[in-house]
């Protein structure tokens, strides 16, 4: 997410001809992760699933931050379980990627911090209560 431009770079790199097949996914991508975000505006659940599915689909598989947000919109129509699920994924592939764009917010937030919100909200409602020691 919101690296769909310097993906757009890297197609458009000087030298090099683009891939037709990879434009039309990184314009696929695009487009849902536009609407996806559109419905997280407004608080359009079901509308964020379908478009998390559908950038998913399209080409943007390796973005935990996708996932969390896939996960988010399970919460919030409450399915729990799927929730549960599709963070752990996030957590299986956090280790071996980097996500430090500093630059690059979700949401408003750093890409860490929007992963840590999302797992946060689903160990609440899985009652699951870290203790500090």
């Amino acid at each position: 997410m919101r690296q769909v431009e310097n993906a757009r770079r890297h197609l458009y790199f000087p030298g090099f001809q683009a891939d037709p097949n990879e434009l039309k996914k990184l314009q696929a991508v695009e487009k849902h992760l536009n609407k996806c975000t559109n419905y997280r505006k407004v608080c359009d659940w079901g509308n964020v699933l379908n478009e998390c599915d559908a950038a998913i689909d399209s080409g943007a598989d390796s973005c935990l931050q996708l996932f969390a947000c896939k996960a988010e919109a399970l919460l919030k129509v409450h399915r729990l379980y799927d929730a549960d699920v599709s963070m752990s994924y996030v957590a299986t592939f956090e280790a071996s990627c980097s996500l430090s764009c500093p630059q690059i917010n979700f949401f408003g937030m750093h890409p860490e911090a929007y992963l840590l919100f999302v797992r946060a909200q689903i160990d609440m409602a899985m009652g699951r209560y870290l203790s500090v020691s």
